[in-house]
Order: structure tokens, then sequence, then C-alpha cells
């Protein structure tokens, strides 16, 4: 009996491990059945040798012999390249071109009127005492800090201006003139603050204000102690020569003195053309020093 169970177990583990040992077990079947124990023994001992990892599932695998494969490094995964951030897109603004207003010749005139001014610099100028005469001393001094309508005290003031003694209007007379020194020594003093070029200038938009008429009154030019003084010509040589020789220079004498000069002869007028050349020369050197630029020199037509 035992020996038919073991061949039944045999059978059973044989089917999924093999058809080798289970041939072997059925041809031991008619032989001698006490060497049977042994022969399953050996046999279930092959079996368990042959067996598959995969021996409890009752599918028939293919014996192969698979050779053990050499596992492969594992690959590390690839870093992801940091993607760059999208700049945001530059709003391009577009500018609006205006167009330029076209002037009209009296808002030019404006225009240029308003620059000339400020090249001018007159409200810059330093304050100026009343120095004109002693009545407007006198004025200044009635009527400082009044305010609104002043006609009637105008009237009173000029009246009792009038009435003065001889010292008091002696008196005004001395502010007066102190007045005046005072303002060519302030006036003086700002000049000198300003470069002689600079100078030049203030007087050129003075000058072009006085044509235009900007002002009620015609701004005084600027005297500069630095400028040069200009050259003399062979004429006013010759005027000078008379005047150093006692000769009174007035408007009746003018037109003796221009009679005189025509009728000298070259050789005569000579004398006060060197003099003239050699003062000419004189004038462009200063120019050169005071202005560090040559003398402007007209063209001839």
């Amino acid at each position: 009996m035992w020996t038919r169970i073991g061949l039944a177990v045999a059978r059973r583990q044989l089917r999924a491990n093999g058809g080798a040992a289970l041939t072997r077990c059925v041809a031991l079947r008619g032989s001698a059945i006490a060497h049977s124990s042994v022969i399953l023994r050996r046999a279930f001992t092959v079996s368990r040798r042959r067996a598959l990892p995969a021996a409890a599932t009752r599918t028939k695998t293919k014996r192969t012999t698979a050779k053990a494969k050499t596992k492969k490094p594992a690959v590390k995964p690839k870093a992801r390249k940091a993607v760059a951030k999208k700049k945001p897109k530059k709003v391009v603004v577009k500018k609006t071109v205006r167009k330029k207003k076209v002037l009209t010749e009296a808002e030019k005139r404006k225009l240029h009127i308003a620059t000339l001014r400020k090249a001018a610099k007159v409200h810059e100028e330093p304050a100026r005492l009343p120095a004109r005469a002693p009545y407007n001393v006198y004025m200044a001094d009635a009527l400082k800090g009044k305010k609104g309508d002043l006609t009637g005290v105008l009237a009173e003031t000029s009246a009792e201006f009038k009435n003065l003694s001889a010292s008091e209007l002696e008196k005004y007379k001395a502010i007066a003139a102190a007045n005046k020194l005072e303002n060519e020594a302030a006036l003086k003093a700002w000049v000198l603050k300003h470069t002689p070029q600079e100078i030049v200038e203030i007087n050129s938009a003075r000058r072009q204000l006085n044509a235009l008429k900007a002002y009620k009154h015609r701004l005084p030019t600027l005297t500069d102690p630095r400028a040069p003084k200009r050259s003399l010509t062979p004429y006013f040589m010759y005027l000078r020569s008379r005047m150093q020789s006692g000769f009174k220079l007035q408007r009746s004498t003018l037109g003796q003195l221009s009679a005189e000069w025509h009728a000298l002869s070259a050789s005569e007028k000579q004398p006060f053309i060197d003099n003239a050349a050699v003062d000419m020369v004189r004038y462009e050197q200063e120019v050169k020093t005071v202005y560090d630029r040559d003398l402007y020199r007209r063209k001839k037509a």
C-alpha cells in the first residue's frame, strides 16, 4: 500500500518537475517492487534538485539553461534642464509726435523780446538810490512807506519841496551826490562779477531791445573798465593834436576842423595815418588779451 501511495505522490510531483524522472518511474513499475522505495527516494531527490522556481504552479514550463545575466548599473535619470523663464515682452509705447505750432509774426517778436530781456539782465542790476536831483531824494523820503492813492500826497509833497530853505535844499543836493557815487560803485562791482565777454553780450541785447522799442525808456549800456579803448582814426588823431595845441573843440568849430583836414596834403596827413596804424596794433593786442579772440573786421564791399 505504501508503494502505491508513494508512486502516486511521485507521479504528481514528477508531472510538475519534468518527464525524464516520470518515465523512469513508469519503467520501474513492472520491476521488483522491493526496490521501488529506493528508486522513489532517488527520483524524489533528483526531482527536488531539478525543480524550477515555479514548481507550485501546474503549468508546464520548458527547461532552459539561461545564463545569469549581469546586472547593468542603474542609469541615473538625467537631470532636467532648468527651463529659462520667458522674459516679459516689453510694451512699446508709441510716442505721439506733436506738430510744431506755427507762430505768427507778433508771437515771434514777443518770444524774441523775452529772450533778449533775459540776456540783458536788467532786473539783476543792483537797486539804485534816488540820485538824479534833490527833488527825487526829497520825494523818495516823503513817500516812503505810503500806499494807496498818492495823487493828493504828491501834490502836497511837491508844494512842500518848493518851500524848502536854501540850507535844506543843499542838504538834499549832498544826499543826491552821495547816492550817485554809491550807485556807480555798486554797478561797477556788479559789472566786475561778469566776464568781459558777458558784458559785451549784455550790451548787445540792450541795444537790440532799444532798436525794437521794447521799453518806454532807453536801456543804458554798461561801462566795463576792462574793455580795451578803441583805436583812433587819422582824422581824430588830427583833432587831438589841435586840442593839445590849445584849440577849443565846439560844435561851431567842427566844420572848420573838417575843412582844415581835407585841405592838408598827403605828406601832411601821413604822420596822423602812421599814428592811427600804431594805435590799431595796440587795440588788436588788447582785444586778444581781454576777449581771447581776434578783432572783428568788416569786409570791404
